[in-house]
Formats: C-alpha cells, sequence, structure tokens
C-alpha cells in the first residue's frame, strides 16, 4: 500500500539535546513514508553534535544566519516534496504513533486541517536532562469564534496538505510569536479543522518561567501587529499553560485519551498499533 508522503518540518537554533529526542521520537513513528526537513537556522550544525543511534534520515538546511524560527520555517517549505506538512517545534515530541493517526485522520476527512490533543509538561532542567514535573491534558473542540479570542490550537503536529502554502501564501514572518495562530485564523476561514482525541503531542515548558516573561515585550508588540492584521479587538499576551487555568474556558476542556508513558526518551516500541500502519 502506496501512503502519502509526509514532510515533517523542524526550526532548530543551537539546541541539540531538544533536536535529538525530538528526532528520536519520530524515527519511532511506524509510519513509513515521510521526511524530515531540519532547519537550522545559523547555528552550529546539529548534525555535528547528535548521536548516530536512534535518528531517522533527516535532509538538513543550514541558513547562513539567525533569522528567526519563522523565516526558517519558511525556508523549510521550500524543500518539502510531501503530499501534507506536519509541523514540530525542535524542544516538542510527538509521540509515536501521532504521524499515522493523523494520516488517518486526513484520510477520513479530507482537505482541512488536522490537529492532535496535547499534554503540557512542566519540566526541570539539568545540564541536558530534562525532568517532568507536572502534566496537564490540552484538549478541546475546535471553534472559529474563540478562535478571534484565544490561540487554541498547539502547532507542533498539526498536518495539512502542502498546496495550502501554493494558494495562501507562507507563513507571515512579521507576526514573530503569533505566526500560527495567524496562519490559522487565515486557513481555519476556508478549510474545517479536526481535531484527534489523543494526547500525542508534548508540549514541554521549563519551570524557569521563561517562555512567557523573557520575551514579553516582544510579544506584545506581535500581538498588536495580530490583531490589526485580523481586527481582533483588545487582547492579552497569554500563552497554553495559562490557558489551562483561564476560567473563561472552562467549559471548552474536553476528554482525550493519553498515550506518553510518562517517562522522557527511550520512544522506541512505543508505537500504538491501533494507529492502522
Amino acid at each position: 500500500m502506496n501512503h502519502p508522503r509526509i514532510s515533517c518540518i523542524i526550526p532548530t537554533y543551537e539546541r541539540h539535546a531538544w533536536l535529538t529526542e525530538c528526532l528520536q521520537a519520530l524515527a519511532a513513528d511506524p509510519y513509513d513514508n515521510k521526511e524530515i526537513i531540519v532547519i537550522n537556522d545559523g547555528g552550529s550544525r546539529p548534525e555535528e553534535h547528535l548521536p548516530l543511534e536512534n535518528l531517522p534520515e533527516v535532509k538538513w538546511i543550514h541558513m547562513e544566519d539567525n533569522q528567526g524560527h519563522v523565516r526558517a520555517r519558511n525556508e523549510g517549505l521550500n524543500h518539502v516534496s510531501g503530499d501534507y506538512i506536519l509541523l514540530c517545534d525542535d524542544d516538542d515530541l510527538l509521540i509515536p504513533g501521532h504521524v499515522s493517526r493523523m494520516i488517518q485522520l486526513a484520510i477520513d476527512h479530507p482537505q482541512g486541517i488536522w490537529r492532535a490533543d496535547a499534554e503540557i509538561v512542566l519540566y526541570s532542567q539539568s545540564q541536558d536532562r530534562r525532568k517532568p514535573l507536572t502534566r496537564r491534558p490540552f484538549a478541546m473542540d475546535f471553534d472559529p469564534r474563540l478562535l478571534r479570542k484565544y490561540n487554541t490550537i498547539i502547532p507542533s503536529g498539526i498536518l495539512y496538505p502542502s498546496h495550502f502554502h501554493d494558494k495562501w501564501g507562507l507563513f507571515d514572518e512579521t507576526m514573530e510569536d503569533y505566526w500560527d495562530w495567524d496562519f490559522f485564523l487565515r486557513m481555519s476561514a476556508h478549510y474545517p479543522v479536526y481535531r484527534m482525541p489523543y494526547a500525542s503531542v508534548l508540549y514541554l515548558v521549563s519551570d524557569t518561567g521563561n517562555n512567557l516573561s523573557a520575551k514579553q515585550d516582544r510579544m506584545q508588540q506581535s500581538l498588536q501587529g495580530l490583531i490589526q492584521k485580523h481586527d481582533l479587538g483588545e487582547l492579552p499576551v497569554g500563552s497554553f499553560p495559562i490557558m489551562l487555568d483561564d476560567p473563561a474556558l472552562r467549559s471548552y476542556w474536553q476528554p482525550t485519551t493519553t498515550v506518553w508513558s510518562g517517562h522522557l526518551g527511550r520512544w522506541e516500541n512505543l508505537a500504538d498499533p491501533s494507529s492502522g500502519f
């Protein structure tokens, strides 16, 4: 059976340990027809630092200098050969079986944007190792009205047809931290968004809190650009972890199936055979 080809785009910059684990998880996924494109955003060459064991074949794209993660993603789009695009950040993880389930969702519901539930994992860091501290599900049905108030879609793990960019253009680099929200607002105006109720995406957050506070001013500027572009009205700077405790979202959360063992690393043999590939 010929399976559709998937192009997975991963931008990276000097996070070799996290990238290694991200690639090992993808290598353990049983879906066979996938290409993995890693865009090195002006850092040292990752392939010179990564261990060779348990890594998939990678198409390496090296940018001459650091131009930001949105520009790196757009560079990656210039090199895809797949029928579908799968996005992933270098510090997030896709549980083996994720790709197979997403393709099945795409087959069952063609011409859309396909997303999975996730877990928000708070971790502490010691050198190049991450120790999970807490895990909380991030799962809600899609509501286009809610998307105008909250970015309800974690970009890592989403799947969509590669021809979207031929028709609608690349990611908007002026949106910076809100490039994904902008993309989802643009695409969901034309295509349905389908949800897979399996939390097969791990969104990892450091317990130091630097994921938000260190870039608050930059995020505020990016948010204003998003608000003006889509006429959204006044919105606060937020994040996926903050959304978990927002009382205004209490009624939107849905049950989900968790598939993560609770341990980081050792991704081999964790694929769910019921995923269909």
